[in-house]
C-alpha cells in the first residue's frame, strides 16, 4: 500500500461510513486499503474510533458491543 496521510483518506471514509450503507471491507476495498483490519487500524488511529463505532456515533446509535 502507498502511505497516505490520514488527511488525504479521513473526509471520504467518513463520508462513506456516515452517510452510505457499504461495510466497513467495502469502504477499505473503495479506498485501497490492502485489507479491512488495515483501514480498520488506521481508520482507528486517526479518529480514536473504529470505523463501525464512527459510523453508530454519526447515526447517533448505541456502539455495537
Amino acid at each position: 500500500m502507498k502511505r497516505i496521510s490520514h488527511h488525504a483518506f479521513a473526509p471520504e471514509a467518513k463520508r462513506l461510513l456516515a452517510h452510505g450503507d457499504q461495510s466497513a471491507a467495502r469502504i477499505a476495498d473503495h479506498l485501497g486499503f490492502p485489507s479491512p483490519t488495515h483501514f480498520s487500524k488506521f481508520f482507528q488511529r486517526g479518529t480514536g474510533q473504529t470505523p463501525i463505532a464512527f459510523r453508530d456515533t454519526i447515526r447517533g446509535h448505541a456502539p455495537q458491543s
